[in-house]
This record gives structure tokens, sequence and C-alpha cells, in this order.
């Protein structure tokens, strides 16, 4: 860890040490907000909550935006998450817990909006392009009666228009899918499976709060793949053909612990 990350730790730590600063981020949640609002919401003068909003901008928490002389404040809205939003992200985490808890509803840190429904997947890479579109599009043909599926990208660029092609080869449409980024999903969806399919997306996000299993599944980027078209394709369809594989053999297996499960349960039934 370097000195600059150290550093920007040091300062959310210090930014979310107050107990009024950390409710004015709370107040935020999921929207802009007016030093005006913000003081009635959390009872304090506005000049008190101006001071807050300071130091939580200086360490990138928050960000404010000027209209005529009003001032509007929402969380800090970045392409590749970092330490604030990691801990923005927590933050929300464990508020969505203490609620389950207060409701006496708790599903292995899950919110209770989760429970009894399938598990929710998510496949992230680096921008949501190729590979993590090939997974969501193959999880979805051979586990959607299993798995709620998602993909994201760190720092999303559109869907490659190769991956859509190869896919339609093999009679799969995904040309009404869409780059997302994971900032869309961190903090606020509960994750059973975070699954990450290639090793930048490993380095730079180290960290990802509400999630059950976090499973590494890396694959060659077919994009860095040069040559003509033909040899690029021939790439693109060797990465797809792996990662197939791959959901298969993960489905299968997920499929074959349901029955094993449901068999021990039903002969510790019957044994009684």
């Amino acid at each position: 860890m370097n000195i600059s990350t150290i550093a920007e730790i040091v300062a959310v730590c210090k930014a979310l040490s107050d107990p009024g600063r950390l409710e004015a981020l709370l107040a935020l949640d999921e929207r802009e907000v007016c030093i005006c609002d913000l003081a009635d919401m959390l009872g304090l003068s506005g000049s008190t909550v101006s001071r807050h909003m300071a130091v939580l901008e200086q360490a990138g928490l928050v960000e404010m935006r000027k209209d005529g002389r009003w001032h509007y404040f929402r969380h800090a809205q970045v392409a590749v998450p970092g330490v604030p939003q990691y801990a923005v992200a927590w933050i929300r985490e464990c508020v969505k817990r203490n609620v389950a808890k207060t409701r006496g509803v708790e599903r292995s840190g899950a919110g209770t909006e989760h429970r009894d429904q399938k598990p929710n997947v998510l496949f992230l890479c680096s921008a949501n392009s190729c590979r993590s579109q090939m997974a969501e599009a193959f999880l979805r043909k051979y586990g959607g009666e299993y798995f709620h599926v998602s993909s994201a990208g760190i720092e999303p660029r559109g869907v490659d228009p190769l991956t859509v092609k190869i896919l339609e080869e093999i009679g799969m449409d995904v040309s009404q899918h869409r780059s997302k980024s994971v900032m869309e999903f961190i903090g606020r969806t509960y994750f059973d499976y975070l699954i990450i399919v290639c090793s930048k997306a490993e380095e730079i996000c180290p960290i990802f709060p509400g999630v059950g299993f976090r499973l590494y599944w890396p694959f060659e980027d077919p994009r860095q793949c040069t040559g003509n078209l033909a040899v690029r394709t021939a790439k693109y369809r060797e990465v797809r053909d792996a990662i197939e594989q791959k959901v298969k053999e993960w489905v299968d297996g997920y499929i074959t612990g349901m029955q094993d499960h449901v068999r021990c349960a039903t002969n510790r039934e019957d044994s009684r």
C-alpha cells in the first residue's frame, strides 16, 4: 500500500469520526441536497453544516454543485471507486444490517429484501465490454432458473461489437445489453456471488461490501489481440467458449449441491 493511499484512508477516517458529518453523509443517500435542507433535516445551523460538508468534500466523500447562491451536495461520483466510495458502501451495508436486525430478520449479512429469493450474481471486469457481458449472457442461459444475474465494469466503455457478433453466432442476442458501472451496484445491492473475470478488476477492486462469496475467474482479454479481423474473431471465440464452459460447470456444481442438500434434509427427516 503506497503513502498516498494511506493518507486517503486517514482523511476519510477523520472525516467520518464526527457524528454530525456521518449523519450529513447518510442524508445524501440516493439524492442531491442543498445546505438549507440539510440543516433542517439534521437540526443544525447552516454554518455548522457548511463546515461539515467542507470536510467531507476535502476527503473526497461528497461533491458540491453551485446554482446561483445555492450550494448542492451529493456523494462523489467517480468512474473508478476508491477509498471514499468503499467507505460509503460499507456505511450503507452497516445501516442495512442494523435495519434487518431491528426488524428481527437477518440472512447471512443480507438485507431483508433478498430473503427467500434466488441468489444475486454480479460478474465484474474492467470495462463491462466483453468478458463480463459473455459471462452474464451464459449464466442467464444455463442458470437463469436459479440466479438473478448482472454484470458491471470498473470503467465501462460500451458493449464490444465483436462480442455481440460472436454471441449471435451461437444464437444469443445481447444487442440490447449496456455497459454498466460498478458504482450502480456497490453499496446498493447485496450479491450472494461476486465473480471477477479479469486481473485488472481483481487488482483495482480489492474490497466490495455486501458480498457473500467472492470468486476469481481470470480470462484473457480478447480485445488485446492484434492482427486482422479473422485472427481477432478467432480469439474472441476462444474466450467465449472458455467462459461458456466455466459457467456451465459452475451451474452444474451448484445444482448438484442443491440436490445433495435436499437429499440430506430428506434423509434426516425420514430418520426421525
